[in-house]
């Protein structure tokens, strides 16, 4: 049984679909203007995607793709590597988030 809080939806079909779809999202929950940080092979300190709200505060985004089937969740050491390459970010991070397919 599905609980009423999940959702399956189709594989993107390629990463940089999945890197919209992300940012569309984050823009329709706060608000504002959510885009793009970088391009592929640039330095961009773990963030995929930024926002800024009205108050200034800088909400960061990373996009995880992950492949299909079972054991390709996201493990601590993930989390806790995404959250050390944003040491280096040019602004403050007031909120930091994992996307993942």
């Amino acid at each position: 049984m599905t609980a009423p809080n999940s959702a399956s939806y189709p594989i993107p079909a390629d990463w940089q679909n999945f890197e919209r779809l992300c940012i569309t999202l984050m823009s329709e929950i706060y608000g504002c203007k959510f885009q793009a940080y970088g391009r592929s092979g640039q330095r961009q300190n773990g963030v995929d995607a930024l926002g800024i709200l009205p108050n200034g505060d800088v909400i960061a985004v990373q996009c995880k793709g992950r492949d299909q089937g079972y054991g390709s969740r996201l493990k601590p050491k993930d989390i806790h590597t995404a959250v050390r390459e944003t040491k280096n970010f040019k602004n403050r991070i007031a909120y930091f988030y994992i996307l993942s397919t």
